[in-house]
């Protein structure tokens, strides 16, 4: 029950934190917290394809 803070380096997709926080309230934790240093932002042509 307790509460955790994720830090990543770069976030892309975001699907990476979101599978360790699907994991970490799996296991048990109370609250889990993000942050990243830095965010990719696509394009929306590099979005869609």
């Amino acid at each position: 029950g307790k509460a955790v803070l994720l830090v990543d380096d770069i976030v892309t997709t975001g699907a990476t934190l979101c599978e360790c926080a699907r994991m970490l309230y799996k296991a048990g934790a109370s609250q889990v917290f993000c942050a990243a240093i830095a965010d990719v932002h696509r394009s929306e042509s590099q979005n869609s394809g």
